[in-house]
């Protein structure tokens, strides 16, 4: 249970930084 929840931490931790990644990058191109 405890071992599911930090996957599924580390995924949403993940995603949020690929957004904040792209968001920046966006911004840098533009």
């Amino acid at each position: 249970m405890n071992n599911t929840l930090k996957l599924t931490n580390l995924a949403i931790f993940e995603k949020i930084e690929g957004m904040i990644g792209v968001f920046r990058g966006e911004l840098n191109v533009s």
